[in-house]
């Protein structure tokens, strides 16, 4: 541990760099996008090329053995993500999100195996923004505007007229 108070440092990556590192992987990962999205295929290959060259540790700070990018640079990768697959820059949004937040936490033996982690290859899914602390709430959801009035047993995918609960909070 060093006598700073988070791992957040001046960014020290070069955007050139960093836009000849990734391009490449978004142009191969823009390609069959749509036919993914049309088969409802998971992105996985996608999400392992991007990890596998380091997208999750972009914001690491070299020190600490990551690529050092500023909120700006990484932003634009996100961006720039975006324009290849929406889907993948979104999952990737989740895990660099947790990234940051491990590097604004004070630093801690916690936190350090956290970042070793993600040096390692760890990814982290969107799940842990869930709210409710991934508990149900105690009442079923209430029924979307197109069925009968009262609380959905089930998803808002419910037919509409399948609603027979009632009641309400």
């Amino acid at each position: 541990m060093t006598a700073n108070r988070t791992y957040l440092r001046q960014a020290t990556a070069d955007t050139d760099d960093l836009q000849a590192r990734f391009r490449p992987l978004f142009e191969r990962v823009a390609w069959g996008n749509l036919e993914r999205e049309r088969s409802r295929v998971f992105p996985h290959d996608q999400v392992r090329w991007l990890n596998d060259a380091g997208l999750g540790t972009v914001r690491i700070p070299e020190e600490h053995g990551g690529l050092g990018a500023s909120l700006e640079q990484t932003f634009v990768l996100l961006s720039d993500l975006g324009e290849a697959d929406p889907n993948v820059s979104h999952i990737w949004r989740n895990h660099l999100a947790f990234v940051e937040d491990r590097l604004n936490a004070p630093v801690s033996d916690s936190n350090d195996r956290w970042i070793k982690r993600f040096l390692a290859g760890a990814f982290v899914g969107g799940g842990w923004t869930e709210a409710h602390k991934g508990r149900w709430p105690i009442f079923p959801p209430p029924c979307p505007p197109r069925m009968t009035t009262g609380w959905c047993p089930g998803p808002s995918s419910t037919p509409p007229g399948a609603c027979t609960r009632t009641g309400s909070m």
